[in-house]
């Protein structure tokens, strides 16, 4: 699909979730195709973090866009307002490990990102 129209903008929910590295092949190959956060809030591990890393740095931040999912998750570990924040300010396990964003990444990943693919 994202061959066949290459004017459309595809947004792959869930950074692909357990088909990250599958989601991540086809917006390598497809500029037109972005991944998005949602449901992650609730798994908002060290393992999120490695991956979001990996995907700024092959794609891009700028092909990265916030999502949340509520209200379709069962019972979120962390309001909309805590996912956000947990992108802001990794917890201290992340920045051990040496991951870091920058401030023009979350900004990104935030909202500039949706804006533009939104054309909002």
């Amino acid at each position: 699909m994202a061959a066949d129209f290459p004017d459309l903008k595809i947004i792959l929910a869930h950074l692909g979730f357990g088909w990250w590295e599958e989601a991540m092949s086809v917006a390598m190959m497809k500029p037109n195709v972005y991944l998005d956060t949602a449901a992650w809030g609730n798994y908002c591990t060290l393992h999120f973090y490695r991956i979001l890393r990996t995907l700024c740095d092959v794609l891009g931040s700028e092909r990265i866009l916030f999502g949340s999912d509520w209200p379709i998750t069962p019972k979120p570990l962390l309001s909309e307002a805590g996912w956000v924040e947990k992108l802001r300010n990794p917890p201290e396990e992340v920045r051990a490990a040496g991951i870091s964003f920058s401030q023009g990444e979350v900004e990104n990943i935030l909202g500039k990102n949706a804006a533009r693919v939104l054309e909002l």
